[in-house]
C-alpha cells in the first residue's frame, strides 16, 4: 500500500494529497495546479492531529485490529464553489533549472524519513453520505516535465486514488474556454498532484467538448393538418352566389327591354318568359327599314292639297313594329319649310289597317294626304323613327 500525505502550497495555500512515489520522483518538487508555481511538497507537509476533527480528518480504511474511526471531511473554504479545470493547462515549458532546489532538498531529507514512519492507508475513501454533494471534482496539479526528475514508481499500473469530494462534478460538456473566465479555485481545497508528463488517471476526456447546449423540443408524431371548416365555407359560398344572383336580377330588371331585343339573349328570354309570366318586347331595327318610289302630287279632288305615295320595305330577318313616318319639306337652300310625323294608324289602310308589325321582306304601299306647304317647298324627304 502507498502512503499518502497532505501538503499545502506556500504561495496560494491550496492543499493537495501526495504519495511516497510522487515525493521521491523529483525530491519532493511539485507544481501547484492552482497558482502554477513550483514548491517542495515534503517541506510543506501538513501535520495531522492525533484526533481528527470534523473540519479535517483523513479518510482511510482501518485495519482489522484498529478501532473504527469516524469518516473525516476535507477542509472547505468559505469561498464560492468555483472550479477550474487545470488538467487542460499545458505548462510543460517551465524550466526548473533556474530554481535552486538542491539546497532545500538536502535539508528536507531528514524530515521525509520521519514522515514515512507514520503509515497511511491507501484505500479508496468513501464519500460521506450526510455531506451535500455540491463541489466539483478536484484537479491534480502536474510536476514540471524535466527528464532527470521524472521517475516512474513500480506501481505505475495502478491508478491514483481519486480524492474525496463531497460535491458533484461540473458538467463535462461545458466548453473549455469558459474555464479561463471563472474565479480562481478554492484555496483551502485538498488536491492531489501528479507527475509531470503523465496523464491524470480517472479523468476521461469529455466527449462533447465545445458543443453548445441545445434545448430539446418534443416531437409530435400525431400531428395532423387541421380540418377545413367546410360548413362555414359552404355558407359563404351560398351567400356569395345569392349576392351575385341579386345583382344579376337587378341588372336584368332595369335593362330588360334592351337585352330582350338583342339576338344573343332573346332566345333565353323566349324560353324563360313562359315560366316567369313575362312578355317579350318587339324587336326594332329602324335602320333595316327602307322606302322607295316616293312621289308627291296634287290632290285630284281638293285644291291646295297634296297626295304622297311611297313603298316601305322591312329588310330585317324578323318582323318589327311599324315605324313613325316623318315627312319633311325644304326650300331651295335646304331650309325646312314644313314637317309632319305620321303614326302607323294614320298611314295604314285597307288590309294593313290594325296591324302592329311589318312582315320581313314584304313591300308595303302607303298613301298620305296633306296640305300644300306652298311654292317655296321644292324639296321633300321621308324618314323613319322608332314607335317607342
Amino acid at each position: 500500500m502507498t502512503d499518502t500525505f497532505a501538503t499545502q502550497c506556500p504561495h496560494c495555500r491550496t492543499r493537495f494529497r501526495v504519495n511516497r512515489a510522487q515525493l521521491d520522483a523529483a525530491r519532493g518538487a511539485v507544481r501547484c495546479g492552482s497558482c502554477l508555481r513550483v514548491f517542495n511538497a515534503a517541506e510543506h507537509l501538513i501535520e495531522r492531529p492525533a484526533h481528527p476533527t470534523d473540519a479535517e480528518a483523513p479518510i482511510s480504511a482501518a485495519p482489522a485490529a484498529a478501532p473504527p474511526v469516524a469518516p473525516p471531511a476535507e477542509i472547505r473554504s468559505a469561498e464560492p464553489p468555483a472550479h477550474r479545470d487545470y488538467d487542460e493547462l499545458d505548462l510543460g515549458d517551465l524550466d526548473l533549472d533556474t530554481l535552486d532546489l538542491d539546497e532545500e532538498l538536502a535539508r528536507l531529507e531528514s524530515q521525509e524519513r520521519q514522515l514515512t514512519a507514520t503509515p497511511q492507508s491507501t484505500d479508496v475513501p468513501a464519500p460521506d453520505p450526510a455531506a451535500p454533494r455540491t463541489r466539483p471534482a478536484p484537479v491534480e496539479p502536474q510536476l514540471p516535465p524535466t527528464g532527470s526528475l521524472l521517475v516512474i514508481p513500480s506501481g505505475q499500473g495502478e491508478r491514483p486514488e481519486p480524492p474525496l469530494t463531497l460535491e458533484p462534478h461540473v458538467a463535462r460538456d461545458e466548453p473549455r474556454r469558459s474555464a479561463s473566465r471563472e474565479t480562481p479555485a478554492v484555496r483551502g481545497e485538498t488536491r492531489q498532484p501528479v507527475l509531470a508528463g503523465r496523464p491524470a488517471h480517472g479523468t476521461p476526456e469529455p466527449p462533447g467538448e465545445g458543443l453548445l447546449e441545445l434545448v430539446d423540443e418534443p416531437l409530435r408524431l400525431d400531428w395532423r393538418k387541421p380540418r377545413q371548416p367546410w360548413g362555414r365555407r359552404l355558407v359563404w359560398i351560398a351567400l356569395n352566389l345569392l349576392a351575385i344572383a341579386i345583382l344579376a336580377g337587378q341588372y336584368l330588371w332595369f335593362h330588360y327591354d334592351e337585352l330582350a331585343r338583342q339576338d344573343s339573349y332573346r332566345p333565353w328570354f323566349e324560353r324563360l318568359c313562359p315560366y316567369l309570366g313575362c312578355s317579350l318586347p318587339p324587336r326594332v331595327d329602324i335602320a333595316r327599314i327602307r322606302s322607295s318610289n316616293l312621289v308627291v302630287r296634287n290632290h285630284p279632288e281638293f285644291a291646295g292639297a297634296l297626295v304622297v305615295d311611297a313603298i316601305l320595305y322591312n329588310r330585317a330577318a324578323f318582323a318589327q313594329p311599324f315605324p313613325l313616318l316623318e315627312l319633311r319639306f325644304a326650300d331651295i337652300n335646304g331650309q325646312t319649310v314644313a314637317t309632319r310625323r305620321f303614326k302607323p294608324n294614320e298611314y295604314l289602310g285597307g288590309e294593313l289597317a290594325g296591324q302592329q308589325e311589318m312582315p320581313p321582306q314584304t313591300p308595303i304601299h302607303i298613301s298620305l294626304e296633306i296640305l300644300d306647304p306652298g311654292t317655296q317647298a321644292l324639296n321633300y324627304s321621308l324618314s323613319f323613327h322608332s314607335p317607342e
